[in-house]
């Protein structure tokens, strides 16, 4: 707001209006900022020569205010103090150690009541629950509150904070009785008995953030506004760490056109951005907030700083969804698009194929990015097909078990693209594996088992989803009775730690040190597969891990045994430090048992990993509260244990806004961070299980290496804030303007980073940890629009960069019709044909036009472009034009027939259809007849793509009528030998059939 802009040019003004009534310093800027709130909240219109004296008069009244409460307490303070009432002894922890019994829910809801004094509906609403059950769910708390503390234990605590002055207090619920009479004249003590809780309060999770320091990340921190309580010494003082500064969200909600959504219903989430999954998931501080867009598509929504999620919703069901950090130098833009995922289509077959009803459907499959798998069971219908939601799912493994027994399993469908088929299914009898296992003798293999991995990827090296079956080793053998035909991996699980000899991983036919291969087994359908398995006592990794107070139980350990270069996920180093992969890898996809081996730490707080290959192990310990602990180039050889001792410090959290996509958390005075996160760019992280002190933020150059670009001071039991999107030495600071003048509200990104949006004057800023010596380029996404400016690139000393990114002149009216000349909304792309030197040039563009059939294309720069339009019956038409010649253009969809291709083998099975060929068809979409050379008509064509099904056919709607070439690879080959190539004219309005002979599969 304008008033608050004001404000904070004469904050020290209104802070010593405060403190001539307090005459408290600390006092007088808790006053300045609930001025600045009242100024928030009030929203009153108040001249601008009016609004310094206002924020003066807010203060004043706030400190006087705090200066009769202040007398009140004290007074209230000497009363107690006078009667020196007999304490009852009570463990201090004991009220904790009750808490922590609880389940979360029930414990957030009690403390949010009685430790916060929220009212049932606040705590409803930060629970995102009926009254009702905030109700219900409070005294079940309670309930098992004063079960776990005991009646003795109840009492005694009632008494402790009778004296305290609890007025409610969480042990006066504890305990089931009735407040005294004069237990609310003393409430200012149990402030006292907060801050000596919070001071022994155990690691539970995350709370609110601060500006420039850490707040308590305990249930009990969960204060209303965010504020901590005070630490009051004697005889009384008002000590508050200050709150995260309030920022105003703006946006605009728009579609693909650019034309603004009314009534879209907008929620603001707090994010936690990027995070590793084997540490605890802090909860977020801030409850969602929900506001509609007005008339203009533009949104208002006061938040505090931190990471956010903006999540879209229009009236008519499309959606959109935006991660960014506030504060913003501008409003954000989210465009709304059409939902399109697609149903996951299942049929089962058996070998002859016919259909198979009533057969038993297992699904699971991963989410980009999500920590839990996507998981479906059901049962085919009468045609043997089953539609199962996709819900966002990529890659997925599926198996079937028909009614008789028979079986069947498939992986590695990709789900989430436009052109994704249906999963064929074969279910056969099943079949057996067994084998051996010969290197020790059978004593050694008491307790042993072997485990049969059914996976998307059976790569070691690949995190994978799938199902496990096991068998039991006895006399020296193994046996499954009933798999599914298919591919499997094998491990051993030996509680004496025998392991499998294996051959070290090859990529590209070189063999990896330090690594190894899965043994695999091939099952055939009603036989008997043999895989021996060759096996060796392994060595051991045991250790204990403790903290100052004791043995730390139920900590994870993971021994990871990863090569020494880099590969995919596992062991990929950069200048010695680990990369974890945040941006990509899908959180519920895990690692093979043969690569990393997990343990739990006992009572005692030891581990032991056995049956590790010899080599070089990395082991990490992750506990909930406690400092993250990694040991590289753990040395392992057979038969020979190896201890280790783990010492773990109570840990904090750091949350940090970052404009870079490589960042790492080092210790001062440390040469390296032991790991560096590609994040998605603007999306910010958070890092858990720091120790306590002083911690540098660096980015990642290939050239320079480590860079610092920001600083924080961790503290034990806090999450720190931190905005790094400022920090580095160079200094980048530009305006975005257009024909109208400065361009609001568009993003800005760098070439290594991203730094977020323009504001109302088209200026941005931000800082790089480096001059960009090779890459120095800008890019601009304004609506649907991407552009790239080229510079020269900078010099190695050069510390600061400034000027204007001017976007073109010119405007361009797309408009689509269908064959008769109606408007129809469709989707298009576009790119710049070419660069033009000295100018903006067009990196993409996307959207749809409106339902009359245009979309204005705005700021363009002269030169050519190139795309197509996609029509609402699949058929694509090119779109050119050059700029300034054409102000409007009109795309006309084309005459389209169908394309009907039938594929089968040429080889021995010659006849038989094939099935999952992939077919690419390549229209001619240039000026004049068709090329006679078919590699010169794909460079300038419509591609369309499609598998063939069981039948070995493919239908292709909507195929532009003309010339086309046809290409088709063999099922599971990209050879181009093995491809064959037909040349084939569509007719309009009519299905033109091919014949394709495709060789044979590889």
């Amino acid at each position: 707001m304008k008033i608050v802009t004001i404000g904070c040019q004469h904050v020290q003004r209104i802070w010593r209006a405060a403190r001539a009534v307090s005459r408290n310093d600390d006092a007088a800027w808790d006053c300045v900022q609930e001025a600045f709130l009242t100024a928030l909240v009030v929203k009153r219109k108040i001249a601008d020569e009016d609004a310094v004296a206002w924020l003066c008069g807010v203060a004043r009244n706030h400190a006087r205010h705090w200066t009769r409460g202040n007398e009140r307490r004290l007074a209230a303070h000497e009363r107690l103090a006078k009667q020196q009432r007999p304490r009852a002894p009570v463990d201090r922890l004991t009220l904790n150690d009750a808490l922590a019994q609880l389940p979360a829910t029930k414990r957030d809801a009690v403390v949010l009541r009685y430790l916060t004094r929220r009212t049932f509906a606040e705590v409803a609403e930060a629970q995102g629950i009926t009254e009702a059950a905030a109700k219900a769910r409070v005294r079940s708390g309670l309930a098992a509150l004063r079960s776990a503390l005991g009646a003795a234990v109840a009492t005694a605590l009632l008494a402790t904070a009778a004296v305290a002055g609890v007025a409610p207090s969480l042990a006066q619920a504890a305990a089931g009785g009735a407040a005294p009479r004069w237990l609310p004249v003393t409430a200012v003590a149990c402030l006292v008995v907060v801050a000596t809780l919070l001071a022994w309060w155990p690691d539970r999770g995350t709370g609110s953030f601060v500006r420039g320091s850490a707040v308590d990340v305990s249930p009990i921190a969960l204060l209303r506004d965010g504020q901590e309580p005070a630490v009051l010494p004697k005889p009384v003082a008002a000590q508050q760490r200050k709150a995260r500064a309030v920022t105003v969200l703006k946006g605009v909600v728009a579609d693909e056109s650019g034309e603004p959504v009314v009534g879209a219903e907008v929620t603001v989430v707090a994010d936690v951005g990027g995070m590793r999954p084997q540490f605890e998931t802090p909860s977020p501080p801030l409850p969602p907030r929900s506001v509609r867009t007005g008339v203009d598509g533009a949104f208002v929504v006061d938040m505090v700083e931190g990471l956010y999620r903006v999540d879209a919703v229009a009236p008519d069901a499309r959606r959109g969804t935006v991660k960014m950090a506030l504060p913003l130098a501008g409003p954000i833009r989210v465009v709304v698009r059409e939902v399109t995922r697609r149903d996951i289509v299942v049929r089962v077959i058996d070998p002859a194929r016919v259909p198979v009803p009533n057969a038993r459907i297992e699904i699971v499959a991963s989410r980009r990015r999500r920590a839990q798998p996507y998981q479906f069971q059901g049962v085919t219908d009468a045609r043997g097909e089953l539609i199962a939601p996709s819900v966002g799912a990529s890659y997925a493994i599926v198996r079937a078990t028909a009614a008789d027994g028979r079986c069947g399993w498939c992986a590695g469908h990709q789900l989430d693209t436009a052109d994704a088929e249906s999963i064929v299914l074969t279910v056969d009898r099943a079949g057996v594996l067994s084998g051996g296992l010969h290197g020790v003798p059978e004593d050694a293999l008491a307790d042993a088992v072997v485990v049969a991995h059914q996976r998307v990827w059976q790569v070691p090296y690949l995190p994978s989803i799938g199902w496990t079956h096991e068998a039991p080793v006895q006399a020296g053998r193994y046996r499954f009775d009933a798999l599914p035909a298919g591919p499997y991996t094998l491990s051993l699980r030996s509680p004496a730690g025998v392991r499998l000899v294996l051959p070290p991983f090859s990529s590209g036919g070189t063999p990896l040190p330090n690594s190894l291969d899965a043994p695999r087994a091939a099952v055939a359908s009603g036989a008997v597969t043999t895989c021996n398995l060759e096996v060796t006592p392994g060595g051991t990794i045991a250790g204990v891990v403790r903290t100052a107070r004791g043995p730390v139980t139920g900590a994870r350990v993971d021994v990871a045994f990863v090569p020494l270069r880099a590969y995919q996920s596992f062991g990929y180093r950069i200048q010695g430090a680990e990369i974890w992969r945040l941006e990509s890898m899908p959180m519920a996809e895990s690692p093979s048992p043969l690569v990393v081996r997990s343990a739990l730490t006992g009572a005692d707080g030891s581990y032991s990993v056995a049956g590790l290959p010899p080599g070089l192990h990395r082991v990490e310990v992750f506990a909930r509260g406690l400092s993250y602990d990694r040991r590289d180039a753990v040395r392992v050889e057979d038969g020979e244990p190896v201890m280790l001792a783990h010492e773990l410090a109570r840990a904090g959290m750091l949350q940090i806004a970052t404009s870079f996509s490589r960042i790492g958390v080092v210790r001062a005075g440390a040469p390296q961070p032991n790991w560096i996160a590609y994040l998605p760019l603007g999306e910010g992280m958070t890092v858990a299980g720091l120790e306590p002190g002083v911690h540098d933020i660096v980015a990642l150059d290939a050239k320079r290496g480590f860079v610092r670009i920001g600083s924080a001071t961790i503290e034990a039991g806090r999450t720190t804030w931190v905005d790094a999107r400022g920090g580095g030495p160079v200094r980048v600071r530009g305006r975005v303007t257009g024909p109208a003048g400065p361009l609001a509200g568009a993003s800005v990104a760098n070439g290594y980073g991203w730094c977020g949006w323009t504001g109302s004057d088209g200026a941005f800023e931000f800082g790089l940890p480096f001059a960009a010596t090779y890459v120095n380029a800008f890019l601009v996404r304004n609506g649907p629009l991407e552009w790239q400016f080229d510079f020269a690139p900078m010099h190695a000393r050069e510390k600061r960069w400034s000027g204007e990114l001017r976007m073109g002149d010119h405007a361009v009216a797309l408009r689509t019709v269908d064959s008769d000349g109606a408007p129809v909304s469709a989707v298009w792309r576009l790119a710049s044909a070419r660069r033009t030197r000295g100018a903006p040039w067009l990196r993409e563009g996307s959207g749809r036009t409106g339902a009359n059939g245009y979309a204005g294309l705005e700021n363009l720069s002269p030169g050519p472009y190139e795309g197509e339009v996609r029509f609402p019956n699949g058929v694509r038409a090119p779109v050119r034009f050059r700029v300034p010649a054409a102000a409007a253009v009109t795309v006309r969809a084309p005459a389209a027939g169908t394309l009907s291709i039938r594929a089968r083998h040429n080889d021995r099975h010659g006849g038989r259809p094939t099935e999952g060929a992939l077919v690419v068809v390549y229209v001619w979409s240039g000026d004049g007849p068709a090329p006679r050379d078919n590699n010169e008509l794909t460079r300038r064509s419509v591609q369309r793509s499609g598998h063939t099904d069981r039948h070995g056919a493919l239908r292709i709607q909507g195929c532009v009528a003309g010339t086309a070439v046809v290409h088709v690879f063999p099922p599971n080959s990209r050879r181009l030998d093995a491809m064959a190539i037909r040349r084939v004219t569509v007719v309009p309005n009519q299905t033109t059939a091919l014949v394709v002979e495709t060789g044979a599969a590889d």
